[in-house]
């Protein structure tokens, strides 16, 4: 386990949660905040301290893509993997440079796959389970500066639809799916290839959002049993608890989160109608969209990909502007 750290009252976190719109009209959210206390996470409802502002790319992708991973090195953005307009997995290494507008194809992970999750560790990016027709065990990398992929080792059962975070040189693998239900338990790895449970999660999720801020995991959604989840939690990984500090106006599943600014932004996402979701308290997307890759680098969040009825090449930036 991490370092424990001081049960002081902590910075303020905020997520900015989402409404979902569908045919017949709008549903709108309250933002959150989350205060650490020495007794605890408590919630509040409050405004957004930042709007998000969205606008495409202009430039896409080479290729429709959804459910890929997308993690940033510096200024630069690595997307592996996902399902492509053929619904067939991919084991594709694209090179994004925001700045110049490129993307270029760099190397081929040794599996395809997609439902995985991916972090960047040491020199190297990790893709942590996924699949093609079910899930799969096998960690696998890329190293940039070689080109080479390799199996780096496996998971402690087959996994998809987990989700990371990462936080002070931890990577939490969060929830997933082993073929029969979804998952509880998080588990912790500082070099991608030795793993250790670090927390479980009140009830087994698949397809939740999750982004570090401050010192907390914030994880929200995700698909369970019974369908969509609605909750918000705290995960602190200095005690391994998991603290339900909130819930969201209804369940949500396949979104996006990212943190900027001391913020946790939830993007998008499925409902259990099917409806597709749109920032409402913060911000707003140009049109509704679930399963892209959220990826933060500088000032700007981008989303990558997605599924807006098929996979779609486009590629949305989001500028952090103060209210």
């Amino acid at each position: 386990m991490p370092q424990a750290r001081s049960r002081a009252s902590l910075a303020v976190l905020v997520t900015a949660m989402l409404g979902l719109q569908g045919c017949h009209g709008t549903s709108p959210t309250t933002p959150v905040t989350l205060r650490r206390t020495s007794t605890g996470t408590s919630i509040a409802a409050s405004s957004a301290p930042a709007a998000l502002q969205f606008h495409r790319a202009p430039f896409h992708l080479p290729s429709a893509i959804q459910r890929e991973v997308g993690v940033a090195e510096g200024g630069t953005i690595y997307l592996v993997g996902g399902l492509n307009g053929a619904d067939a997995s991919v084991a594709t290494v694209d090179k994004v440079d925001p700045g110049r507008g490129l993307v270029q194809v760099v190397g081929q992970m040794l599996h395809p796959f997609h439902d995985g999750a991916g972090a960047w560790i040491g020199s190297r990016l990790f893709v942590f389970g996924g699949g093609t027709g079910m899930g799969s065990d096998v960690v696998q990398s890329f190293s940039p500066s070689s080109g080479r992929a390799d199996v780096e080792g496996s998971l402690p059962r087959a996994l998809s639809d987990l989700t990371t975070a990462a936080l002070d040189g931890v990577t939490y693998l969060i929830g997933g799916y082993d073929g029969v239900a979804p998952q509880r338990i998080i588990y912790a790895t500082s070099d991608g290839r030795h793993l250790h449970r670090a927390g479980l999660l009140p009830v087994g999720l698949r397809y939740a959002a999750a982004a570090a801020v401050g010192s907390t995991v914030v994880i929200v959604g995700g698909e369970t049993t019974r369908g969509p989840s609605a909750g918000i939690l705290a995960f602190d990984p200095s005690t391994g608890t998991v603290t339900t500090v909130g819930h969201l106006p209804y369940g949500v599943g396949h979104a996006s989160a990212f943190a900027a600014g001391g913020v946790v932004f939830v993007v998008g996402g499925v409902d259990a109608s099917g409806r597709t979701g749109r920032v409402r308290s913060a911000g707003r997307l140009p049109a509704p969209l679930s399963d892209a890759a959220a990826v933060v680098v500088g000032d700007q969040a981008w989303l990558f990909g997605g599924l807006r009825g098929g996979p779609v090449s486009e590629i949305l930036v989001a500028s952090i502007a103060p209210r």
